[in-house]
């Protein structure tokens, strides 16, 4: 985790603009010339030696690690580091001053002035190829990969859009990851995955005897997240009326159980994360135009695999390692590669996943030719039985067959535990003769 930046203010996706806050500090030393300088970081230091953020030079009462600033909120809070003649403001002298938006203040015969201001620049993409589980090479990811450190830098409210299989989660924890937080929980929720009937008591929690069935108190997700980050997935399907409720967490940074008679102090950092047009629910008056900005500060979108195709032979590779395959020759062959590029993927890098780890299974021999790469179609038989659990039970005896029947490896093979794979074989109603073993 790197130093602590300034509030981001704000996101311009648009025009890929990035709003900061800033500390501008101007010192006039009593017989040398002023100097003015501006820092995105949000703790600084002034003295005499070199190494501080600011160096003053001509006056010899400023000690070598005179004092520091650091920012909180709207205010500056200027410490004395122990200086031979302290911290003078208002012609006293004090050990610590805080000043709202900033203020003037003299060390040793050097005059000091704070100011909180703004600044903004155009973002710049990462020079990584990956960040944490995120595996990418084009500039649309770069400059994702750009925006998530920024992002983890700060406590921003942090807004993920892209389709379904973009990895919206995988960027909420790599924030998370990199973030002051990284030590606390990181808590997530899908509020489409979850009845009407308890997202209510799954969000805020509830008290013991609340309501019939309540028999023990229950921590909702903002007590369970707090000093850490929660992750609100598919924040579009969130009911009218708990939008309500999420607006006033936000403000107060205070949480009510249902049935709780006080409110409990909650702080986390709130990433949201959607695969909906935010701003067009807003216009259906679906979603709460207040919440919308409240949650917009920090907006980052997902660009659909379709959109960066360079990206395709890098992930495919980066599964086939992670399902097994272990070769420093070619992996796939050019024709294999011409075949993932030449797909849609509508499912993005979940579907690629998929269908590498389908490829893995159903390769006689390395390199994978375009025959072992099978695109499932998200179709339903006439016979009522889903083409993809076919072509799961399929990959699982193929996988049973590669390793003779040892499930501990045919789970590694397919990525998943050993117990769900004896769940799976359960299942699917796989005998030893379907294996061959």
């Amino acid at each position: 985790m790197g130093e602590v930046s300034t509030k981001i203010l704000k996101y311009d996706a648009a025009n890929k603009l990035l709003t900061t806050e800033e500390i501008r500090v101007s010192i006039r030393p009593p017989d040398g010339e002023g100097v003015s300088r501006s820092f995105s970081k949000g703790k600084i230091t002034i003295g005499t030696l070199e190494g501080n953020d600011l160096v003053v030079k001509g006056d010899e009462y400023v000690s070598r690690r005179h004092c520091k600033i650091e920012v909180s909120g709207d205010m500056l809070i200027v410490t004395d580091l122990g200086g031979t003649n302290g911290i003078i403001y208002n012609g006293e002298r004090v050990d610590k001053i805080s000043l709202k938006n900033g203020g003037s203040f003299k060390i040793g015969r050097t005059e000091v002035d704070i100011r909180l201001g703004r600044s903004s620049r155009r973002l710049v993409p990462d020079s990584a190829k990956g960040l944490g589980d995120l595996i990418a090479v084009s500039k649309e990811m770069r400059e994702v990969f750009s925006l998530i450190k920024h992002a983890a830098s700060s406590d921003a409210t942090v807004c993920v859009m892209g389709e379904s299989g973009t990895g919206k989660e995988l960027v909420a924890r790599e924030i998370h990851r990199l973030s002051r937080r990284a030590a606390s929980p990181f808590v997530a929720i899908n509020c489409g995955a979850i009845p009407p009937t308890i997202i209510e008591s799954e969000l805020f929690g509830h008290e013991k005897g609340a309501f019939t069935g309540a028999s023990t108190l229950h921590r909702g997700v903002f007590e369970q997240a707090d000093g850490g980050t929660l992750f609100l997935d598919e924040i579009g399907e969130m009911p009218p009326e708990l939008q309500t409720r999420l607006l006033r967490v936000l403000e107060t940074s205070s949480v009510r159980r249902i049935g709780g008679q006080r409110d409990i102090r909650v702080d986390a950092r709130i990433i949201a994360a959607t695969n909906q047009d935010l701003g067009r629910l807003v216009e259906e008056r679906r979603f709460r135009e207040d919440l919308f900005f409240r949650l917009y500060v920090f907006p980052i979108y997902l660009p659909p695999l379709r959109e960066r195709k360079e990206d395709i032979p890098v992930l495919a590779e980066h599964f086939a390692r992670g399902f097994g395959v272990d070769t420093k020759g070619k992996i796939f062959t050019e024709g294999a590669i011409s075949k993932l590029l030449s797909h849609k993927w509508p499912g993005n890098v979940r579907e690629l996943k998929n269908t590498i780890q389908r490829a893995v299974i159903l390769s006689p021999s390395l390199p994978i030719g375009p025959d072992s790469i099978k695109i499932a179609a998200a179709t339903v038989n006439l016979g009522g039985d889903r083409s993809l659990s076919n072509q799961e039970k399929n990959a699982i005896i193929e996988a049973l067959r590669r390793t003779r029947g040892n499930k501990t490896r045919a789970a590694s093979v397919l990525g998943i535990s050993r117990s769900a794979l004896i769940n799976k074989i359960k299942r699917f109603a796989i005998r030893r003769e379907d294996v061959g073993a």
